[in-house]
């Protein structure tokens, strides 16, 4: 047996002890217990983390003898992706998620309050570690080792030669993970009857909130610059099952404050941490069962029905816990107008649960179709935009009002005065865009931007008016109410990315044209503004593929813009084609450029012209600004502030 394996089995055996050492603990106020029980938590962090230094070792030595290894790398691959391919299957995402949460779990130990809610926390969490390290000890084994030493490994995926894709799985999975957090502490907090909880998990679910946007991000940006279609999001069911929870969890982040301030809405977060992590377990089952054909998926696998089974004992337990406690966590009745900030909560909590359910019913039909029809029904993209286009303009529309309308009761003349500003900028936008030909889509949703914008800097104005009257003038600047405010303003900031990333999609889905063109060495064709010149052509060959390229000189009126060059590489070993697309980013639109064939000089190209797509990648930048002022650690906020 391989010493990783060795290093995973001892670390489920530790963590049965400690899960045991742990309930017996709480349960008979033994200290001692709790102790070594928490203690073992870092054992089994320590033990997990020398197995994945383990396989990241076999990789990096291209150990063929392991069959993961040899199965997702190469001697010839490349540093940077032999480490990526730790995580390129199964086996290896299971481990790093194990890994991933367990150091979760060790932070927890080092910087929560080492009390009875706390401990039970713990208990689920430990749970969710020992069924992983289950199937990494069972079905999943990343150390398994053949009979004999292959000359090479099957190598990587060429699809997954990508940085993209390289970040994705890593963020992805920190967000997972993370998401187990409140979860745990929902229904520690549900047993012991305590609301404390969620106050205990707003950093943790943030932070996870964060890289789960950022693994999503990573994987669009792999499906625009890497898949050849000149997309960031097809509604792809793997795609949606990481949406899913993202959409839960950012339900979750806002209701959370509503319990917080005024104790309501308590049963509706329960169920929100719990459904996120539902979500989580589903999109692994998705993934690696093989039952929907996907570009991102694992393939058959037979995982899936633990996953499965997983879920229906999560549910039932979750449903057990909340029947016998129902009585302790109504919610208090907090929506005294339907104008209101809170009402406002509440509509920006359903619409993205309608979302989330859409998207879920939408994965899962083809599903259902085939076990009732005996053949599977797609659901494609034009079912999911008739529907989340109109919830995601909703949503927007959701971020401004609630900025201007106040906490409880509807106020007329208040709210026409803090209306006033917005609406002008809402309407003189709206007429300007419509006056400049941008078309009906287009004119909306910068109508919208310009409204929910200007409540933002409306709100920053009077904060910053409020700050200047309390402190000395000279000290008064715009960081330093940002940072006072950190919470408010690390929201406003991800409202913010949100935007643009509402108008970049508009631009790409609604504006995008293409054009398919064929030019000899020489020639040029004129696009719109753009002209471009078939400059050369090239072929290379190495020991992994063969490439084909072009190069195309791009002039935007007469003035030089850039150079493209697309390529088809052909991997040897497989004879699979990958198509390595050319962009050149402006402000206003990406020139997308394609090389669909090469053949006697005659290249063959498909120009795609995509505006604003810039936008997107800087809403999710912005978006991750946002966090940061808004985990912004309060002790150095007082020294810049006083």
């Amino acid at each position: 047996m391989d010493i990783g394996s060795i290093l995973i089995y001892a670390s489920l055996l530790v963590g049965l002890f400690s899960l045991v050492g742990l309930i017996e603990g709480i349960r008979k106020e033994r200290k001692r217990d709790i102790r070594n029980a928490r203690q073992g938590i870092v054992l089994i962090s320590l033990l997990v983390t020398i197995a994945s230094m383990i396989l990241f070792y076999y990789f990096l030595t291209r150990d063929f003898n392991v069959l993961y290894v040899a199965m997702y790398s190469d001697r010839y691959l490349s540093t940077f992706y032999t480490i990526s391919a730790f995580w390129a299957g199964s086996q290896g995402s299971m481990l790093l998620w194990a890994w991933i949460l367990s150091l979760f779990m060790v932070g927890i130990v080092l910087k929560d309050r080492n009390d009875k809610l706390t401990n039970l926390a713990l208990v689920f969490l430990l749970s969710v570690e020992i069924f992983f390290l289950l199937l990494l000890s069972s079905v999943l084994d990343p150390f398994e080792r053949l009979e004999f030493m292959p000359m090479d490994g099957q190598g990587l995926n060429p699809l997954l030669r990508d940085p993209g894709m390289a970040f994705h799985p890593v963020t992805l999975f920190i967000g997972y993970a993370g998401l187990t957090i409140p979860f745990a502490y929902a229904l520690a907090g549900v047993i012991l009857e305590e609301d404390i909880w969620v106050f205990r998990i707003r950093k943790w679910t943030l932070f996870s909130w964060a890289f789960l946007t950022l693994g999503i991000a990573f994987g669009a940006e792999w499906a625009y610059t890497t898949l050849g279609w000149g997309g960031f999001w097809g509604w792809d069911p793997v795609e949606n099952s990481s949406l899913l929870p993202w959409l839960t969890a950012t339900a979750f982040l806002h209701s959370v404050m509503i319990q917080e301030a005024k104790k309501g809405m308590k049963l509706w977060n329960i169920l929100l941490a719990f459904a996120t992590f539902e979500f989580v377990i589903f999109g692994t089952f998705l993934t690696r069962s093989g039952v929907i054909s996907s570009v991102h998926s694992f393939g058959q696998s037979g995982v899936g029905p633990v996953f499965g089974v997983y879920m229906i004992l999560i549910l039932l337990m979750t449903v057990l816990i909340i029947y016998k406690k129902y009585d302790t966590i109504r919610s208090r009745d907090v929506i005294e107008s339907m104008l209101s900030r809170e009402s406002t909560f509440l509509l920006n909590n359903l619409v993205l649960v309608v979302a989330a359910l859409t998207i879920f019913w939408g994965t899962i039909f083809p599903i259902l179709s085939e076990a009732v029809e005996g053949y599977k029904i797609t659901v494609g993209p034009p079912f999911y935009n008739l529907i989340e286009i109109p919830l995601g303009v909703a949503l927007v529309v959701l971020m401004g009002l609630c900025v201007i309308v106040g906490w409880r009761r509807f106020d007329p003349k208040k709210f026409m005065n803090q209306v006033k500003y917005p609406g002008v900028a809402t309407v003189v936008v709206g007429i300007v865009s419509f006056i400049a030909g941008f078309g009906i889509p287009a004119t909306i949703g910068l109508a919208i931007l310009a409204f929910v914008l200007s409540t933002h800097v409306r709100q920053y104005v009077i904060d910053y008016r409020e700050f200047a009257e309390k402190a000395n003038p000279r000290r008064a600047n715009p960081i330093k109410v940002v940072l006072k405010k950190r919470r408010r303003y690390g929201g406003y900031t991800v409202h913010l990315g949100v935007f643009l990333i509402f108008l970049g999609t508009i631009g790409g889905w609604m504006y995008d044209s293409t054009h398919e063109v064929s030019l000899n060495p020489g020639q040029a064709i004129t696009l719109k503004d753009y002209s471009f010149v078939y400059k050369d052509a090239g072929f290379s060959e190495d020991k992994v593929k063969r490439t084909w390229m072009v190069q195309i000189d791009v002039y935007k009126n007469g003035e030089f813009v850039g150079t493209s060059y697309p390529k088809i590489e052909q991997y040897i070993r497989t004879g699979q084609d990958i198509v390595k697309v050319s962009i050149i980013s402006t402000l206003s639109k990406d020139v997308y450029i394609i090389l669909e064939g090469l053949s006697n000089g005659v290249a063959y190209l498909k120009i795609k012209f995509l505006p604003l797509m810039w936008m997107i990648w800087a809403g999710v930048s912005l978006m991750m600004v946002g966090v940061v002022i808004a985990l912004f650690p309060r002790r150095m906020i007082r020294e810049i502030v006083e």
